[in-house]
């Protein structure tokens, strides 16, 4: 999904930590692969009980593309799966 929002100057911010990090790719996956798992143990409690199948639905999905990366956090039901 593209967006419009920016952050100017985040590319030299992202050059100086791969130039200062060891290793950013391999702690990049890392480091998103933690904020996947706060999204789910903050959003899942919040779920009422009654519907625990919802709950169980959610899940991240880490992307190390580019030189940021993304957490997509979604539902199956979003997706129109089952």
């Amino acid at each position: 999904m593209a967006s419009d929002f920016e952050v100017f100057g985040l590319d030299e911010l992202i050059e100086c930590f791969e130039a200062l990090i060891d290793k950013w790719e391999e702690k990049k996956v890392v480091l998103l692969n933690k904020i996947g798992n706060i999204l789910d143990a903050e959003i899942k409690p919040l779920v009422p009980v009654d519907t625990s199948t919802l709950a169980d639905s959610f899940s991240f999905y880490v992307d190390v593309s580019g030189s940021l990366g993304s957490v997509e956090y979604t539902s199956r039901f979003c997706r129109g799966g089952n």
